[in-house]
Order: structure tokens, then C-alpha cells, then sequence
């Protein structure tokens, strides 16, 4: 019998900035399959009833001002699971943090520069039943607990840049992301792609990327994405936009399902548009693997993040 160790049940990568994830693939047809090999449209994401059809066209387009600055507040929930024969382990982990934009270089053509600091950043795990280890960052580096002491140092670090555009973040941000690893994903995150020309209602527009995962201490493997996004309503200016996204291609290796199963996002996020902006975000995953650490074990993963953007007269405690 396989015993569960620390390094096991971490190989699975929590990704506590990036989207929930489905391990899933793309064939030929356009269509997505899941491991029983049953066939689901990537557009069939419960959209309104076509046959009430709304024809009106709508222009959506991120909006910034040079020198202002806007907050999101986040909280995120994930549970993971692995069980190998009648041995479990779970880990849980609670992530809840404030993140501050910075406009600048603003041009004729609405392109921007973005600055992303972190102003609060708390995280607390817990595995099975002992007791949750918490982080804050307004620890002292001393009180810092061991399992969190990279995470700590990369928030001294450099804080990320990266240019925007109207339709959302330039190509080279949005390009390619680094799952668990690369903070400058936020990019993708805050602005994700909008499309060039007016959509209806139930109309979908699509955006490929690529994610590389760590398959062995030196050795990084890099899996094209496929998102599918849909205008599914507005109402008083808000547009309410469904996306989802899996790999392009059927993933047959349970180890990167495994450690894709937390990177790739199911939600909708409300977008104001007569002020160019994200006003909330919310993904949510329930996913599981078969096989990962052999015949017989199971790797589960639930997840649900939500994100708020904040009114400017927002006062966030900090402990």
C-alpha cells in the first residue's frame, strides 16, 4: 500500500492567484471530452432561451484614466483531495487578499500601463484535521511560518506591469501563463480578452493561450488552451459574460490532468460597461482524476473564487 506524503499531495499544484480548472480536451469537431469520453459543446454554457432573442449589438471595451487607481478584493476556498487505497489526505486552503491597479502612459489609442501591488494578502492551510497554519502579510518576517516563506518573499519582489488595450491585455501578457508559478498571469485575469466587433446577446467569442506545467524539476511542458466566452445578458448597463476553458487538445497523461486540474476557469464575470470595467468575477470547479498515483487513487479538487471590485472610499482592516 502507497503511503500519501506532503510532496504527493502538493504535486497537485494549488494555483491560489489562477482560475479553477477542468482537465479536458478538444477534438477535431470543436467538440469538448471528458475522461468517459462523453462529448459536451464548448458553447453550451446554459445560455438564456434563443427563442426571446435579443438583437440588440453591444461594443464592450475596457475604459482607463491616466494616474487612477482601483482595487479588487478576492476570496478564494480550495479543497484537495488524494486518496491511494484506503489511505486520504486533505488540504484546504483559504486565500483572501486586496490587490491595487496603477494607471499610467495612457495613449490616443486607450493603451495603458497597468501596475499591480498586493495591499493585503492572507492565506491560512489546513491539512485533514490539524490546525490551520495561517499567513498575513503584515507578519513580521520572523513570524512568517515556514511553508509560506517563498510565497512571502516573491510579494517582495517586483511588483507586475503589463500593458492593456480597449479589447483587453496586450498579446504578449496574454500569450502565455505560467500555471502556479507566474504572478504576471494577473494580466489574464483582470482583462481578459473582449471581442473586436459589437455582440449580441448569446453570442460567443473565442482566445487561445498556452500554460506550462512542471513535469519534472527541470523539464516544463506547455499545453495550448482553449477559452470560450459569451455575452449571456445585460441588464442596466451591466454585462453579464460565461466562459470556460479546457485544453485544445485530449490530454491522455493523468499526471498533467493532475496538474491542470486547478488552472483552468469556469464562471462569469460582470462587466459595467459605460465605465469600461470588471466590476465582479466568480469561478467555480469540481473536478477529479482517476489513476494519478495508480490504480485505485483519486485525486479531487473543489474550488470557488469570487472577486470584488472595491468603491474608492473602501477602508480594508488589515490584521
Amino acid at each position: 500500500m502507497k503511503r500519501i506524503s506532503k510532496k504527493m499531495l502538493l504535486a497537485a499544484g494549488f494555483v491560489w492567484m489562477l482560475h479553477p480548472a477542468i482537465a479536458i480536451g478538444l477534438d477535431e469537431t470543436g467538440t469538448v471530452q471528458n475522461d468517459a469520453s462523453k462529448a459536451v459543446s464548448t458553447d453550451d454554457l446554459d445560455s438564456a432561451d434563443s427563442s426571446d432573442a435579443d438583437t440588440r449589438e453591444f461594443v464592450l471595451r475596457y475604459q482607463f484614466r491616466e494616474g487612477e487607481s482601483f482595487r479588487y478584493r478576492s476570496e478564494k476556498l480550495e479543497r484537495l483531495n488524494i486518496t491511494v487505497g484506503e489511505q486520504s489526505k486533505t488540504d484546504v486552503t483559504r486565500t483572501q487578499q486586496v490587490r491595487q491597479f496603477a494607471v499610467s502612459n495612457l495613449d490616443e489609442s486607450g493603451r495603458a500601463d497597468l501596475l499591480m501591488q498586493f495591499e493585503s494578502v492572507e492565506l491560512s492551510r489546513q491539512v485533514n484535521d490539524d490546525a490551520p497554519v495561517v499567513y498575513r502579510s503584515s507578519m513580521n518576517p520572523e513570524e512568517v511560518p515556514r511553508i509560506f516563506a517563498v510565497f512571502a518573499k516573491r510579494l517582495q519582489g517586483k511588483a507586475a506591469r503589463f500593458s492593456v488595450v480597449p479589447t483587453g491585455a496586450s498579446p504578449r501578457d496574454l500569450g502565455e501563463v505560467i500555471a502556479s508559478e507566474d504572478k504576471d498571469s494577473t494580466a489574464a485575469w483582470l482583462v481578459m480578452p473582449l471581442p473586436k466587433k459589437a455582440v449580441t446577446i448569446g453570442e460567443p467569442w473565442k482566445h487561445f493561450s498556452s500554460v506550462k506545467v512542471r513535469i519534472a524539476k527541470d523539464v516544463m511542458r506547455e499545453i495550448r488552451m482553449l477559452t470560450t466566452y459569451r455575452l449571456e445578458s445585460v441588464d442596466d448597463g451591466i454585462a453579464r459574460i460565461k466562459f470556460t476553458t479546457s485544453p485544445a487538445i485530449r490530454l491522455k497523461s493523468t499526471s498533467v490532468q493532475a496538474l491542470l486540474i486547478a488552472a483552468v476557469p469556469r464562471g462569469y464575470c460582470l462587466l459595467d460597461i459605460e465605465a469600461g470595467r470588471i466590476i465582479k468575477r466568480v469561478a467555480r470547479n469540481n473536478r477529479s482524476v482517476h489513476g494519478v498515483k495508480g490504480p485505485g487513487s483519486l485525486l479531487t479538487y473543489s474550488a470557488e473564487a469570487i472577486e470584488d471590485l472595491l468603491p474608492e472610499d473602501t477602508t480594508v482592516s488589515q490584521r
